[in-house]
């Protein structure tokens, strides 16, 4: 289930909409697992079937795509039938990291405006999935292929960027967003869709969440890797 708050509670309440019981195909699956498929699950269906409507054969970029929800995004997008599937990362360590995630190719931000056309035939990439921001969020555009979709899903820079309504027009390109919190405000039926997908995913094998269990001794450094960028993992505390 997802409560939205009170993640740290030993006990929690949540809609009906937002609760997904483990049984039939899914009584196999560990509820470690099923927890940290919640969010980064449920995001990673929604924004590759939703925002990014990616179809088969296209080139897909995934910016952070060390981190946890990134390595989910790989795998996804592969299983969604992708043509090309890269991953991006800050360091070197990081991109090699993610060239273990399901990636055809991993790459450094560096490295993004030297080889994105290369490896795309000059087309650029048909869906760029961006939970970065700040000055990278630009840098992507010109990557985008024509009528490419530039899909917005966090700002782990902390540093909003302005964008021209008129580029998306000059470039033919699209702008799009997955906000899970928004969507379990307004569509909640389709929250629960998209989460009960990626459970599912998860139970046959075809996404395989990186899951550290941790105590309450644990969660002040789980909140340093995570506000510090370097999390590799999803957390999930043990409360009781």
């Amino acid at each position: 289930m997802l409560t939205g708050f009170g993640g740290h509670a030993e006990q929690a309440v949540a809609s009906a909409a937002t609760t997904i019981a483990l049984e039939g195909a899914l009584a196999g699956l560990s509820p470690l697992l099923a927890a940290a498929t919640a969010c980064n699950g449920a995001t990673a269906v929604g924004t590759l079937r939703g925002a990014a409507r990616l179809a088969e054969g296209e080139r897909v970029l995934v910016l952070g795509a060390a981190g946890a929800l990134g390595a989910l995004l790989g795998d996804l997008a592969r299983s969604y039938g992708a043509g090309l599937v890269v991953g991006a990362a800050g360091t070197p360590q990081r991109a090699a990291l993610a060239a273990g995630r399901g990636y055809h190719r991993a790459l450094t931000y560096g490295e993004l405006e030297s080889q994105a056309m290369e490896l795309t035939d000059g087309r650029g990439f048909d869906v760029v999935v961006d939970p970065i921001g700040g000055p990278l969020r630009e840098r992507i555009r010109p990557l985008l292929a024509v009528l490419g979709r530039h899909v917005v899903i966090g700002d782990a820079a902390d540093r909003d960027t302005s964008m021209a309504a008129n580029q998306v027009w000059y470039d033919s390109y699209s702008l799009a967003g997955y906000n899970l919190g928004a969507l379990i405000g307004r569509r909640p039926d389709l929250f629960r869709a998209q989460f009960a997908e990626a459970l599912r995913l998860v139970a046959d094998g075809t996404l395989r969440p990186e899951v550290e269990q941790i105590g309450w001794d644990a969660v002040a450094e789980a909140h340093r890797r995570l506000e510090g960028r370097s999390a590799e993992v999803k957390y999930v505390l043990r409360t009781a």
